[in-house]
């Protein structure tokens, strides 16, 4: 057994050194999903900084389209509102 850790002792050091890396990672991630939820807590979302796209669903025979419209704040980017319009064959 010993003979296996002293030829692949570079392996075993590598994949110490990946778990400690992997759980600072898990941290930052965790610290940057609060701090963007803290963002648009704290944002007040200016009407003048308001962002709208438009997206098109095509409909089916028996599904009516849709037209979707996403209001999005420029600032810190979160979805304010989002509009769902039916047309097609009445």
């Amino acid at each position: 057994m010993k003979t296996i850790e002293k030829e692949n002792g570079q392996a075993l050091v590598l994949r110490d050194r990946l778990n400690i890396l992997r759980r600072r990672c898990e941290k930052i991630n965790k610290e940057i999903e609060e701090k963007t939820a803290e963002f648009h807590r704290v944002c007040i979302h200016p009407p003048d900084k308001v962002e709208v796209k438009d997206s098109y669903v095509d409909g089916s025979y028996y599904d009516k389209c849709q037209y979707i419209k996403k209001y999005y704040c420029t600032v810190c980017g979160k979805l304010i509102d989002e509009q769902v319009t039916y047309g097609g064959y009445g």
